[in-house]
């Protein structure tokens, strides 16, 4: 259990409880199958997701710490499961520590997904209502730190309607 403090605009200090003791999430390509059409000799981490929440509420934050390796299964390069939030209402913002990547972003299944660059230094608003998901698109581990509302949630279940099994 760590401590953060945050100045309000008023000049106030608050000081919370910052939860980062939890596990952190480690995905597989067991647990992806569904994402890539190839399968390989082994069963890869394809990624891992450290997280930290101040609460459960939309007035709190969730920061997470991705580290998406570098690698391919077949032709299909390393990404994340990708999601949707649960509440519409907010945005996600992303900023890349080390490596290259892509962030794929899409409203719905009737929308062509738009894409952005990621290389250190980058930073990127996922607007609220879109699906999103990241490639490492280079030779090295991708490291990015993303920060939204912890209350707005995360849907993977629907992403697959937007046909995001494609490989890139």
């Amino acid at each position: 259990m760590g401590v953060w403090t945050l100045n309000t605009s008023d000049g106030d200090a608050i000081t919370r409880r910052f939860r980062y003791d939890r596990a952190p999430e480690i995905r597989r390509w067991s647990e992806m199958r569904e994402y890539f059409t190839a399968t390989p000799l082994d069963n890869p981490v394809i990624y891992t997701v450290f997280g930290w929440q101040s609460g459960d509420g939309v007035t709190d934050l969730l920061a997470t710490l991705t580290v998406l390796n570098a690698g391919r299964i077949g032709r299909e390069l390393f990404h994340t499961k990708g999601h949707y939030h649960r509440s519409p209402d907010g945005a996600e913002y992303i900023t890349v520590i080390s490596g290259v990547g892509c962030l794929e972003v899409a409203r719905d299944a009737d929308t062509s997904p738009e894409t952005a660059t990621l290389e250190p230094g980058v930073h990127v608003v996922v607007p609220p209502g879109y699906a999103h998901r990241v490639f490492n698109t280079g030779d090295a581990t991708l490291v990015y730190i993303s920060v939204c509302s912890a209350g707005l949630g995360h849907d993977y279940d629907s992403i697959r309607s937007l046909g995001w099994r494609i490989a890139r």
